[in-house]
């Protein structure tokens, strides 16, 4: 009988909207040559009578380069063995074989395949260590092989791949001290690593998605080499000789929020959650109320306790058995379980039809604690723990440390008045900072003394949720004694613009104080800037103005073929240096463009420096653009221009327009050329 050992691994792609411009990819190098090793054995010769004694050990692992690489080919060089083009990824970027146990441990390769429908032209290395099955195949694991194989046997990754009897002792006995090597070089340059018990990158299973340790670590590398405009290929050789990594990047992208993005949270959710899809709801009894509600569905964890932020971020829940023996389960986005219980093992166990709740008590604690509420339309929202340390949703826009973009159209001073109440009707005073800091003032409704309370979008209890046409912004949450206590909720109509007018309800301990009605004052929320009408454009230029029909957004086409179109505003705002930065992105979330340009209408190159960080915010009078075309998800977009574009902007009282073209490059060396480029956005007043 074969061995065959599996440990199975499945590993979502990173958000590639941070490593593709224009549909650009890793792809800008020469893909690993074909394996030259006479001597070594091919497994199609291990065929006929030979086949059933041949012990072997299936291999197995999933690779992605911020997407799955679907339809590469994996490649093994083994102890004794070689298999050039073994087998192929799935569309999940997973794929398995076996080799022969005598022949382990192996190189395994991943070249060709696609990335979203891009040419992979890149090769990324791992190493299955002894007694292990499972190989993550990642940026991480590719870097680490490159040190470890220059240190050990003064080889390039293409060499390893390529050379038949490989000293696999002398790179076994390296590959441990450059995994710890590359740790303590991504911490140094202010990475955050993950901190799982006996983690390694090189064989530690994970789910790649939003808010996991491991996921948001391959991200924020990406990242910060695209600022750095760094190559895939420079980064390799440059790191397994000895150089250095590029600083992690505070600037991740598009949605700068005026330039406040406080460090960005890599545990910061990058998609919506909507609402659940159920098989079936009913309300006659348990049982069917039970069928309908069971399964695994995405929840986002906006509330964690002290010390556990980095569960923050898209988890799942999930309910499983018959009525009357139930789990219900909820993991958090770093792949924690926070509460796992089974409703024979609890003190108190309920299945509620009539309000639509899952409730498991067998303790105080997170892990002992887990109530649910589940309606007909898919809502889904709960709590982990007695206190309410833990609290988790779907339908929900925005959560995370990283400050929404709408603080930045709220910015200023706000007033209103409360409705009649016992103590009269009165003011209330609110001031909306761009950072997240939100200060009210106004009469306490049931003591009436003055009363005011300042919070700060932190990141922890935390969201802003839709409910019909109104936006709620929340502001610590969590319900405290009998009432919810120390809140603040914002309500809106919108989220990318300034708004007419503001909701506001501010519950204090024993009160609170409410208005429906507050308006920005004289001095708030001015755009500001330079304008002026000494630039104009040509008929050639606003040849494509026609395709926006008066909205705001953006369009362009690029290499002459492909015509982008958006509408939806992500944001605006203006930072103190001060530049405009503005941002439109595809309804489907599938495409993003962003630019950000001097506070005065005139006509500006390109950047040469990609990074927000430096450039243009250093007083040079230039632009920066981006465009991104092939993102999932909420596209975040990617400063990625080469210093060969124009901008020239003509700035209002009413509207900022422009004109842009020219040639984008990312750090993975893709170029691009943009043509009839126009964008307009009206300014709020």
């Amino acid at each position: 009988m074969d061995t065959k050992t599996v440990i199975e691994s499945t590993l979502k792609p990173l958000s590639l909207c941070v490593l593709l411009a224009l549909g650009g990819c890793w792809f800008d190098g020469s893909s690993s040559g074909k394996n030259s090793g006479e001597n070594q054995q091919d497994s199609e010769n291990n065929s006929g009578e030979n086949e059933e004694t041949v012990k072997t050990t299936k291999l197995e692992g999933t690779t992605a380069v911020g997407a799955p690489l679907v339809g590469a080919n994996i490649n093994l060089n083994c102890a004794g063995y070689a298999k050039q083009n073994a087998t192929t990824t799935n569309s999940t970027g997973q794929w398995s074989f076996a080799v022969p146990t005598a022949n382990l441990p192996c190189v395994v390769s991943a070249t060709g395949g696609t990335a979203n429908g891009a040419t992979n032209q890149q090769a990324l290395y791992t190493l299955s260590l002894a007694n292990q099955t499972n190989a993550n195949i990642t940026p991480i694991t590719s870097l680490a092989l490159a040190h470890a194989a220059n240190a050990a046997l003064g080889m390039t990754l293409q060499e390893l791949a390529q050379t038949s009897n490989l000293d696999f002792q002398k790179l076994n006995g390296q590959i441990n001290a450059s995994m710890e090597k590359l740790k303590q070089d991504l911490l140094a340059k202010g990475y955050s690593y993950p901190s799982t018990a006996n983690f390694n990158p090189l064989i530690t299973p994970f789910a790649p998605q939003a808010g996991n340790a491991y996921d948001d670590l391959l991200e924020a590398l990406m990242t910060a080499a695209q600022a750095a405009n760094t190559s895939w290929n420079t980064l390799l050789s440059t790191y397994a000789a000895g150089g250095s990594l590029p600083t992690v990047s505070s600037n991740t992208g598009g949605n700068n929020n005026g330039g406040n993005n406080n460090g960005g949270n890599t545990n910061n959710p990058i998609r919506e959650l909507g609402l659940a899809t159920l098989s079936g709801y009913s309300t006659a009894n348990q049982s069917d109320f039970f069928a309908g509600v069971k399964g695994t569905y995405p929840v986002a964890i906006y509330r964690a306790p002290a010390g556990k932020e980095s569960q923050i971020g898209e988890g799942s829940l999930s309910i499983s058995g018959t009525v009357d023996n139930w789990s219900m389960q909820l993991k958090a986005a770093d792949g924690t379980i926070i509460s796992s219980l089974n409703s024979n093992d609890v003190f108190i166990d309920m299945l509620t039809p009539f309000v639509g709740q899952v409730f498991l008590n067998g303790g105080t604690t997170p892990d002992k604690y887990l109530s649910t509420y589940i309606k007909a339309n898919g809502f889904i929202e709960g709590v982990a723990g007695g206190q309410y340390e833990y609290g988790f949703r779907n339908n929900i826009v925005s959560y995370g440390e990283k400050v929404p973009a709408v603080f930045n159209h709220l910015a200023g001073k706000w007033q209103g008045k409360t409705a009649a109440t016992l103590c009269g009707v009165n003011d209330v005073n609110i001031e909306i900072g761009n950072a997240g800091k939100v200060s009210t003032s106004g009469t306490d409704d049931v003591k009436c003394t003055a009363s005011s309370l300042e919070l700060t979008w932190d990141g922890n209890d935390d969201y802003i949720e839709k409910s019909d046409s109104t936006y709620n912004i929340y502001l610590d949450s969590k319900p405290d004694g009998t009432g919810k206590a120390k809140t603040i909720r914002l309500g809106v109509n919108t989220l990318d613009q300034v708004p007419s007018q503001i909701s506001a309800s501010t519950k204090v301990s024993g009160g609170s104080f409410n208005t429906k009605n507050a308006v920005i004052d004289d001095g708030g929320n001015n755009t500001g800037g330079n304008t002026g009408t000494d630039v104009e454009f040509t008929a050639a230029e606003l040849a494509a103005k026609s395709k926006l029909g008066g909205l705001g957004g953006a369009t362009g086409v690029v290499d002459g073929a492909t015509t982008f179109t958006y509408f939806k505003a992500r944001s605006f705002s203006k930072t103190t240096d001060p530049y405009f930065i503005i941002d439109y992105r595809a309804e489907d979330g599938k495409g993003d463009w962003n630019i950000a340009f001097p506070t005065k209408s005139g006509t500006y190159p390109c950047a040469e420096d990609s990074s927000l960080a430096n450039s243009p915010y250093n007083g040079a009078q230039k632009a920066l653009l981006s465009l991104n075309l092939t993102t999932t998800g909420v596209a975040r977009g990617s400063a990625v221009s080469g210093g060969s574009c124009t901008v020239k902007v003509k700035i209002t009282d009413t509207a900022v327009e422009g004109v842009f073209s020219g040639t984008l490059s990312s750090f993975l060396g893709a170029k691009n050329v943009i043509s009839a480029g126009y964008f307009y956005h009206p300014l709020a007043k």
